[in-house]
């Protein structure tokens, strides 16, 4: 859902600038095998777009922009014409910070969320100092070449992260804990953290998560374009603390991944 969120808001983006419609093309989610199976996410949230399938000979009718390098072009906006097609990840707010107030719109939630995340959402609303903690797991984990590009964020990261936070918040943060590996989170909860909630991952669902996360006030993110959303998608003026190192793999620049008023840590 992270990855279609960036690949949405660029493309929201270049068809604001143009004054066209913007498609979705979803034919690689049909693809199997060579990577983690995917779903459409982004039909959970109120976006501007049409969303299709399209056919070879479709495609090879637009002029590609494809992302060339890992952090921002800065030229690449220039090369963006109505019926181009967009192919690239595009991980950086630099693309699209500019339409934010539009973003904050459309990526809220279409449908109604369950009695469980509302009841997380109500504690949320309730602790002034919200902060939300995300250990992505998953795919880092159990696929070896998924592991050894992205990594997972060492036990130091989290440790320094929740430090920073808690000496720059004068009130004690109520953390709110997610994971897609709830069995692991309930075992290796951070000794810096002490008034928590745990969101179980088997109660709730992708976008509820996202959506929580955005209702707090300051975020400990993993180095995950999940809840790197979740963070941007606050409201809130608080403290965001990303990773430094982006991915394991030195192949890619990742300087402009994380906001500049963001901690790296």
């Amino acid at each position: 859902m992270g990855n279609q969120l960036f690949q949405y808001a660029f493309g929201r983006a270049v068809a604001l600038q143009h004054h066209c419609d913007l498609v979705l093309d979803t034919r690689i989610l049909q693809i199997k095998g060579g990577q983690t199976p995917r779903e459409l996410g982004l039909s959970d949230f109120n976006i501007q777009a049409s969303i299709d399938t399209l056919s070879r000979r479709q495609l090879d009718r637009c002029i590609a922009i494809k992302e060339s390098i890992s952090n921002h072009d800065a030229g690449i906006m220039q090369k963006t014409a109505p019926g181009c097609r967009l192919a690239g990840y595009w991980q950086t707010e630099k693309y699209f910070g500019h339409i934010r107030p539009t973003l904050l719109t459309e990526l809220t939630l279409r449908a109604p969320v369950s009695p469980y995340i509302q009841r997380i959402a109500d504690q949320i609303a309730s602790a002034p100092q919200s902060a939300s903690v995300h250990f992505r797991r998953g795919d880092y984990v159990s696929d070896p070449k998924v592991a050894a590009f992205h990594g997972v964020c060492s036990v130091d990261y989290y440790t320094h992260a929740i430090q920073s936070l808690r000496k720059q918040v004068h009130d004690s943060p109520h953390f709110f804990l997610f994971s897609d590996d709830p069995d692991w989170l309930a075992a290796n909860i951070p000794a810096e953290v002490e008034s928590y909630t745990i969101v179980d991952a088997r109660q709730s669902s992708a976008r509820e998560d996202l959506w929580l996360m955005s209702l707090c006030r300051h975020h400990v993110i993993a180095n995950s374009s999940f809840s790197w959303w979740g963070a941007w998608l606050s409201k809130q003026q608080g403290l965001n603390f990303a990773p430094a190192k982006w991915f394991t793999s030195a192949e890619f620049n990742d300087c402009d991944v994380a906001p500049p008023t963001w901690h790296k840590v």
